[in-house]
């Protein structure tokens, strides 16, 4: 079969390309999710980010992922429409001419014309000849209006998202930043106790856990600053959750098990996204809160209870593992270091 005789039918592929690329924008931006085209364009640009890491060592390659999703995602909305509209006009070979010769385009031709056509230039050079082209010029040119509103659309609540996150993170470092830490600040310096400090969390984290339900590529979202990174506060919230049911008195506060569902749903999201981690667990101790004066349960009680929530600690600690952290750091942070100006 010729070219000739395949080209006349090249714009049904064309049109199957943008609708696809609609259905993914739509999907993407007005629905919160991932839709599947930008789902593989966000693994495909996270890789490299992943490998540069790995190779480096250096923590802060991984910040660039959030710039990285946004930008690959809507390069591949703008290329894959721009060679869907470049297939519809090429196969219409009576719908563009050159406007100082009159000589019909060739392929390349009709691909610049698409693209300037699709960021609204309008050179004039070439010059749509009958209404149909025309029409459909102007449909093209909405189109990339449309893309271009909509990439803003699904950079909006990304960025907004991702602030969240580094202030949950935050909040959750300034009370810890360790798991110890946690729970003894929270038991003997928040007004209300550790209850009252896991109520002031809870609406965060169940904003948290629906919105990474359905736009799953905020799991891949990074910080280098530790005190701003959720991957770095999770864990460490997860392990004070279990060392508050071992404290004896005070009895552990009523709305541990929401907050216990709520960290598992994210733990479920979070391995749909990204694979598990290779490390072991961190010995978590109940030593530093018996120093403290706090009665808690035998340790034999509390092994009983990690390796019942084995899964979920492991969980968590993927999400550390994943940022690149010493996981014994996370459960005994260091001591940051404050340098003179």
């Amino acid at each position: 079969m010729t070219l000739q005789a395949v080209q006349p039918w090249l714009w049904l592929p064309g049109v199957l390309l943008i609708g696809f690329v609609l259905d993914d924008v739509l999907t993407t931006s007005l629905q919160g999710g991932e839709g599947r085209l930008t789902a593989w364009t966000h693994r495909a640009a996270y890789a490299p980010l992943r490998l540069l890491y790995r190779l480096s060592g250096d923590r802060r390659v991984l910040d660039w992922s959030g710039s990285a999703l946004v930008l690959v995602s809507y390069l591949m909305w703008c290329l894959l429409t721009w060679v869907g509209w470049t297939l519809i006009f090429w196969s219409q070979p009576d719908w563009l001419l050159w406007a100082d010769s009159g000589r019909a385009p060739g392929l390349a031709d009709v691909a610049y014309y698409t693209g300037y056509t699709l960021t609204t230039l309008g050179y004039g050079d070439l010059l749509a000849q009958t209404p149909a082209a025309r029409l459909f010029s102007t449909l093209e040119s909405l189109n990339g209006f449309f893309i271009l509103t909509f990439t803003i659309t699904f950079l909006a609540p990304l960025a907004d998202l991702h602030s969240h996150r580094r202030a949950l993170a935050l909040r959750v470092y300034r009370w810890g930043p360790g798991p110890h830490a946690l729970v003894l600040r929270a038991l003997r310096q928040h007004p209300d106790g550790a209850g009252g400090l896991l109520n002031e969390l809870e609406p965060a984290l169940i904003q948290l856990e629906t919105k990474h339900h359905t736009a799953m590529y905020l799991h891949r979202l990074h910080d280098s600053h530790t005190e701003l990174d959720l991957n770095y506060a999770l864990p460490a919230l997860g392990d004070a959750l279990l060392l508050l049911q071992a404290v004896k008195d005070p009895p552990p506060p009523g709305n541990l098990p929401a907050l216990y569902e709520t960290l598992s749903g994210l733990n479920w999201s979070y391995h749909l996204v990204q694979p598990r981690g290779t490390q072991p667990l961190p010995p978590l101790s109940l030593e530093p809160l018996r120093e403290a004066g706090l009665d808690v349960i035998s340790d034999q009680e509390f092994e009983e209870v990690l390796a019942r929530e084995s899964t979920f600690r492991r969980g968590l600690y993927d999400m550390a593992e994943r940022a690149g952290y010493d996981l014994s750091e996370v459960v005994h942070p260091r001591p940051k270091r404050h340098t003179a100006a």
